[in-house]
């Protein structure tokens, strides 16, 4: 076939499958290819489809357009139909079809599509619904009045090195079983999901762009997983990743940004994972994972979300590992499940953590610079650890516990820590210690924090049933409104080595053993060295081998304590 002929389907008629009117029948193994540069046109003037395929075909350097096929039931496959054997379309164009399909393969023995554009069609780009696979490669799927690909069966979608843009519908859908593999694709503009697997397949998106979608970006409604490696979901009307099932999602080296739902949604009892990757600027909320799966971020970052940055909603444990949740509108971090952090900050949230049943561990890590209903964190009938960490800068305007508020069946075991620098509208501007409720500090420096209409700007007992065991602390520089400014209650037990500014309110803290001391001489919160903020000693200041021997071995920048200092920065 010679490139610079345009071929018209002239003998009108459909309805039969012999090739005496209307498409061209093919019911041997056809190889039809242009040859010469440039592409042979085949146009069906709008008669009938334009070719009707019952072998296996090899299709080269062709243009289909001019197809027309809208029985009811009948109208697929407009530009060309595969009802058996297998089809192979390389360079070319199938556009200005309309019909239900521009391209459909009816048969189960798959499609190759290499080199060619699907494209400006008035009907859905490329069906498969005989199961047996599709696989295009170096090809754009665009402006079609419908899903630019559908796949329905066990075979399964795969995309490379191509465009999938402007569809009116769906830029990829997978209605049966098989996986949807996306590879270095651009996919912009689709009007609703860009890619959607509603059976049991999963989605891989590798080295791809996603953007502008019209609705959720990536759903996946079966068994399988959603993963995305190396590559960017950006600007979507909906959310960046949904996934309905109990497969889960797991993002590496790839960045979500400014999408208008919820960041990544997990349904079921799948994990989310984020390793390496960015998710920013999801408008409802960064993270929600509904099911017992858990979240967990090794090297990554989930900033600017609208509405909370982390949450888990029912008991799976959230691990951050050199991780960061920052700007959220609400909080950064919603659990009812084991939480841990090592080496990783929750900083500038409409509020820090909120743990309800579950346990906070931190390792090395930063809660800083929050402020909200709550301040750094709340615990509820949940356990909190600290661990070389600093609670720093926070503010609780809705209650009190400016940096940490424990309520209920709750405990708090700090060592090596330190709470500097918060508020909270009413008592305990850093530590609220709730009725019931025990903490245990050793080698932890409460400094400088500030309870704006309550007692206990420092560490504050609700009751006479909440009590705090302290050692080889430092407590000083706090301010109250009420009572005392550094500790209030009646609870406080002291092991020796402690530093108070005022014992005013402390019940035995600040006895003998201790210090009391209206001048410490320490500085601001501040980067001292080590992983996270301390308030450093000044030369002079009381607390220099103040602690027992008791205290830690090392403090939290990992100094060895020769003649241990009260708090837990040790100077040198």
């Amino acid at each position: 076939m010679r490139p610079e002929r345009v071929h018209e389907l002239r003998i009108a008629g459909d309805g039969e499958d012999d090739g005496a009117t209307g498409d061209l029948d093919v019911t041997g193994p056809l190889e039809l290819v242009a040859t010469g540069r440039g592409r042979a046109t085949i146009d069906a003037l709008r008669s009938d489809r334009v070719l009707d395929l019952y072998a296996p075909a090899k299709l080269e350097g062709l243009r289909i357009q001019g197809g027309l096929a809208l029985d009811p039931g009948g109208g697929a496959g407009a530009g060309v139909r595969v009802v058996s054997g297998r089809l192979e379309l390389r360079d070319s164009a199938i556009s200005g079809n309309r019909g239900e399909s521009a391209l459909e393969l009816v048969s189960d023995d798959g499609m190759t599509v290499r080199d060619s554009e699907i494209s400006d069609n008035a009907a859905a780009g490329i069906v498969d619904r005989g199961g047996g696979g599709l696989r295009a490669a170096h090809t754009e799927v665009s402006r079609n009045e419908g899903t630019g690909i559908l796949g329905d069966g066990a075979g399964g979608v795969a995309v490379y090195h191509g465009e999938v843009s402007g569809n009116s519908l769906r830029g990829i859908q997978e209605l049966g079983d098989g996986d949807v593999a996306v590879v270095d694709v651009l996919a912009s503009a689709n009007g609703k999901q860009t890619i959607d697997e509603q059976g049991e397949g999963s989605v891989y998106l590798r080295r791809s762009r996603l953007r502008e979608s019209g609705a959720d970006a990536l759903t996946e409604q079966g068994d399988g997983e959603l993963s995305v490696y190396r590559s960017r979901v950006t600007g979507s009307r909906g959310g960046a990743a949904v996934e309905l099932g109990p497969g889960g999602i797991a993002l590496i080296k790839s960045r979500v940004a400014f999408n208008d739902g919820l960041g990544l949604s997990e349904s079921e009892d799948g994990a989310v994972g984020l390793e390496e990757s960015v998710l920013r600027s999801s408008r409802l909320g960064g993270i929600v994972e509904s099911g017992d799966g858990g979240v967990g971020l090794t090297l990554a970052k989930v900033l600017a979300s609208g509405g909370v940055g982390v949450a888990e909603a029912d008991d799976g444990d959230v691990a951050l590992v050199r991780a960061t949740i920052a700007g959220a509108d609400r909080e950064g971090l919603s659990a009812s499940g084991a939480v841990s952090l090592v080496r990783s900050r929750i900083a500038a949230n409409g509020g820090g953590a909120t743990v309800v049943s579950g346990s906070l561990s931190l390792a090395r890590s930063q809660i800083v610079d929050n402020s909200g209903a709550i301040g750094g964190a709340l615990a509820r009938d949940s356990r909190i650890s600290l661990r070389q960490s600093t609670i720093g800068r926070n503010h609780a305007d809705g209650g009190p516990g400016g940096g940490l508020a424990l309520f209920g069946d709750s405990s708090l075991d700090a060592v090596n820590a330190t709470v500097a620098e918060n508020s909270a509208r009413l008592a305990g501007g850093g530590i609220l210690v709730g009725a019931g409720v025990e903490a245990r500090l050793n080698a932890v420096t409460i400094a400088a924090n500030r309870s704006e209409g309550g007692p206990g700007g420092g560490i504050a007992l609700a009751d006479g049933t909440a009590s705090a065991a302290i050692d080889n602390s430092l407590i000083a520089r706090n301010l109250a409104a009420l009572g005392g400014p550094d500790c209030d209650g009646a609870g406080f037990e002291s092991g020796g080595g402690n530093l108070v500014g005022s014992s005013a309110g402390c019940g035995t803290l600040g006895g003998p053993g201790d210090l009391v001391r209206p001048l410490p001489l320490i500085g601001g919160l501040g980067s001292n060295g080590g992983p996270t903020p301390t308030v450093a000693l000044h030369r002079g200041s009381p607390a220099i081998g103040a602690a027992g021997a008791d205290a830690p071995s090392r403090d939290p920048r990992n100094l060895a304590r020769r003649d241990p200092d009260a708090g837990a920065f040790e100077r040198r």
